[in-house]
């Protein structure tokens, strides 16, 4: 959706500028996940160096503030590629432009529409919605698509949770984007359920797209590619990501039964031409013929996401290219998505939309929280009990009344009372303030849990980092040693249901300013305000693993051989299995390895309900009731949740997971010139494919 396009902001009329910012999906975007922005600046300025900043309301608590240096020639289009998160009910955002030489500056405030109004410019995509981002042809009834099915989704949760899962139906949303305007990093596609590449021009995608579109996939992304008339050379990068080989097209007869059966109608022509796809070597993946001897479709995992490929361009088939082919695309989309799940609509079915009072169930919400409870489970950061506070306004009104006033009365001075209550205030006021700090105060502090997953044989291995920064003083602290490649954003708690979670009359209090340059999103201005934490994520592709390991299994046993590739021990470790089944091990010396045999148990799913930590949960007493953290917690929260989903998956095939934890490993990035504590919670999954055997 085209936001505007807006000239010279009052005040700075000598910036001759004309400025494009499309933010989201057409207009879609998922609340608190990264979304696309593309600003095409066109100037009739001579050439200057420009910093351009996006500003919004990431969540309840904080707001972003994305940076980018460039330089703006005349006449040329520049288009800057960036991603920002955003909360739900955004009333709006503010992009600025200045010229670094003389410090002019653009400004547009962008009004994203009232959750409450007909028609909000900015369209929130609920938990139980579906995005599906296409690319390249949008024929054979993909815009047609949202009219004629439902999503249905099924919460995620653990086996030990009782009760049954919670579902509901939701919408189905279709949008499309030109070859050009596709996100340059990976971070774009992280709002979508499924991208379609509909027989795209290959040699069109710069490899910035190329690239960002392996690692999504690879992160936990979903993709469906049609082969048409651009062939798709061994050679392209979108080919490489694929463990299968590609061959010439040929003239190929489908069976009527089949085309009937996807909606085309009998008047549909049968006869296609389809690329021949050998699936040789390529492990999990599924090939369907369709009674026709030739690989139709074939889908199959890459690293933590899912791949189908059509062999074929549907729309050669013609006939009606309406509602009616539905059935085509559920079908070509069926086992790419492990939750939402499309359904026929019933026709009688009145299509309401309250996305206010009804936008949904997020189940991150609960294991992130947990996360944040860990990172923020210092004395520092308890609640101060309201008792001190009684305490201190009973003995203030103890002495300013009857001991002030017995003491006076004693001394015939009754009239300097105003005196003596000024300094009375005083007094308390120095005592609240040395108590708060004898409470509250001390030394700086960085906390942090991450997860880092990877898949044998696979290049990429992802990680998210969950931090806090607990603030000695009132200052802005900088992170050193951040990856170039790393994504960060700001993290605060949330609720599992979003409606009225953000208020537009509210300020979010806390700022995080990131530069996005070369393909990372690096914090670069972070004030903290003293006795208080803020909380961060990052997240990175990266090529090293913490550990190597190789599982054998026979049975009900295991034998496994695990080797620690840090410098701090493991402290422990599982390898879990499917049907819930797993083997524990002990600790890992640093740089050691560890041989591991047994009888396989029982071992439960990751799950995010935790015991709750001890107290008596009496608000009165500042003793709150709160979950403790375990590593479950984190395989759970936001960032890390569709790898979770995807391991899963690698289980029931037969896969098995090494799960190792260092209490006490060292952390990439630091404060910059400051000492002080640091804590760090590493949690390592590494998927592994058994051999079969005699352990």
């Amino acid at each position: 959706m085209l936001l505007g396009l807006a000239g010279p902001a009052a005040g700075a009329a000598e910036m001759k500028l004309n400025v494009d910012c499309e933010i989201g999906w057409q207009g879609c975007y998922r609340p608190l996940a990264w979304t696309p922005v593309n600003v095409t600046v066109q100037s009739a300025e001579k050439r200057f160096e420009a910093e351009l900043a996006l500003v919004g309301a990431q969540d309840e608590l904080s707001s972003l503030t994305v940076a980018h240096r460039c330089v703006i020639t005349p006449e040329t289009p520049y288009r800057a590629a960036l991603a920002t998160k955003l909360a739900y009910g955004v009333p709006e955002c503010a992009l600025r432009i200045a010229n670094v030489s003389d410090g002019r500056v653009w400004h547009k405030t962008y009004d994203l529409g009232n959750l409450q109004g007909p028609s909000p410019m900015l369209v929130s995509i609920g938990s139980g919605d579906m995005l599906v981002g296409v690319t390249g042809r949008s024929a054979f009834g993909l815009r047609q698509l949202p009219k004629a099915v439902v999503v249905r989704r099924a919460s995620f949760r653990g086996s030990s949770t009782p009760g049954p899962a919670r579902a509901g139906n939701g919408k189905l949303y279709v949008k499309e984007r030109l070859v050009p305007q596709l996100p340059w990093d990976w971070p774009g596609y992280a709002a979508l359920d499924l991208l379609v590449l509909y027989d795209p021009d290959w040699s069109a995608l710069r490899e910035q797209q190329k690239t960002a579109i392996r690692e999504w996939v690879s992160s936990g992304g979903r993709a469906l590619v049609l082969l048409g008339s651009h062939p798709l050379g061994a050679s392209d990068p979108i080919a490489r990501l694929l463990p299968l080989r590609i061959g010439e097209p040929r003239r190929l007869d489908l069976p009527a039964d089949v085309v009937r059966a996807w909606g085309a109608g009998d008047t549909a022509a049968r006869t296609v031409t389809c690329w021949k796809i050998d699936l040789t070597g390529a492990r999990g993946w599924r090939a369907e013929k369709g009674g026709t001897g030739e690989v139709l479709r074939a889908c199959g995992p890459i690293g933590f996401g899912k791949v189908a490929v059509l062999a074929f361009d549907p729309a050669a088939l013609g006939g009606s290219h309406g509602e009616n082919l539905a059935p085509f695309w559920m079908e070509a989309a069926k086992d790419l998505l492990d939750d939402p799940v499309m359904a026929a609509r019933n026709p009688a079915a009145k299509d309401e939309d309250d996305r206010y009072f009804g936008y949904g169930h997020d189940d991150t919400a609960g294991p992130s929280n947990a996360v944040l409870n860990f990172l923020l489970d210092i004395p520092e950061m308890e609640p101060i009990s309201i008792l001190w506070v009684i305490l201190l306004l009973v003995g203030l009104a103890v002495v300013i009344g009857p001991v002030d006033y017995l003491i006076l009365r004693k001394r015939d001075r009754l009239p300097l009372t105003w005196l003596t209550l000024t300094l009375y205030i005083g007094v308390f006021s120095v005592l609240a303030y040395v108590g708060v700090r004898a409470l509250r105060a001390g030394a700086t502090q960085l906390r942090a849990v991450s997860v880092c997953d990877g898949l044998e044989g696979h290049e990429n291995r992802w990680s998210s980092c969950y931090s806090g920064i607990f603030a000695s003083a009132t200052d802005n602290y900088r992170l050193e040693g951040i990856e170039p490649t790393q994504w960060w954003s700001a993290i605060g708690p949330f609720s599992e249901e979003y409606y009225g979670y953000y208020s537009g009359s509210r300020v979010a209090s806390r700022q995080i300013t990131c530069a996005q340059q070369g393909g990372g999103s690096r914090p670069v201005y972070l004030p903290i305000s003293i006795w208080s934490m803020q909380c961060l994520l990052a997240e990175e592709c990266r090529r090293t693993m913490p550990i190597a390991a190789s599982v054998q299994v026979k049975a009900d046993r295991v034998s496994a051989t695990i080797e620690n590739l840090l410098e701090s021990p493991v402290s422990r470790g599982y390898i879990r299995l499917a049907d819930q089944r797993g083997l524990d091990f002990g600790p890992i010396p640093a740089r050691g390895r560890r041989e591991v045999e047994g009888a396989v148990g029982s071992h439960p799913r990751w799950h995010s309900e935790s015991p709750p930590r001890p107290g008596m949960g009496m608000w009165f007493l500042g003793e709150a009731r709160r979950e403790a953290f375990r590593p479950d917690s984190a395989y759970l929260a936001k960032g890390t949740m569709p790898r979770t989903r995807a391991i899963e998956a690698y289980l029931a095939e037969g896969a098995a997971v090494v799960c190792a934890e260092y209490d006490d490993a060292p952390l990439s990035f630091s404060l910059a010139g400051r000492s002080g504590r640091v804590v760090h919670k590493q949690l390592v999954r590494l998927v592994v494919f058994p051999t079969k055997g005699s352990p």
